[in-house]
């Protein structure tokens, strides 16, 4: 557990380190952090909870890199690599790796304000009461605001 903090931390602190700029939101998948959109290379970090009102509740982090396709006037496609992992009640754990497919669409004109639209194919290995893999696709929506210096 100590590690896989100690690994979460590391890299956001590399990805604020590269960024001058970052956004702060707020999606399906939990709060987010996101690197400088103005360069064609980023870094995505999200950290997510489930069923926080059971006894199975879980924690879930992950951190992605990705690549922007082309810089449209409103618009930036993006795909990447992520890996992530789950832990929380009842000594639940799992690691996963996935591959997003997505756009951030700037609908007001100084690109501060972001809707992204995401889909992720993925797979992993969870252990509940004994290991298994699984895989699996996802849908994300979120909300972001970009602080710093931009355009």
């Amino acid at each position: 557990m100590k590690k896989i903090l100690a690994i979460l931390s590391f890299c956001l602190a590399t990805q604020f380190a590269y960024s001058q700029q970052f956004a702060l939101g707020l999606g399906n998948g939990g709060l987010n952090i996101k690197s400088n959109h103005l360069k064609r290379v980023g870094a995505i970090s999200r950290i997510g909870v489930s069923n926080i009102t059971t006894n199975n509740w879980s924690v879930n982090p992950s951190l992605m890199g990705v690549i922007r396709i082309f810089d449209a006037d409103n618009a930036k496609p993006y795909f990447g690599i992520g890996l992530g992992s789950s832990f929380g009640a009842n000594n639940t754990y799992s690691y996963n790796a996935f591959i997003p497919v997505g756009v951030e669409v700037f609908p007001m004109g100084q690109k501060r304000f972001s809707i992204t639209v995401e889909s992720q194919v993925g797979f992993g290995t969870s252990f509940v009461s004994k290991a298994f893999i699984y895989s699996g696709f996802r849908g994300l929506l979120e909300f972001s605001f970009y602080f710093g210096k931009g355009e």
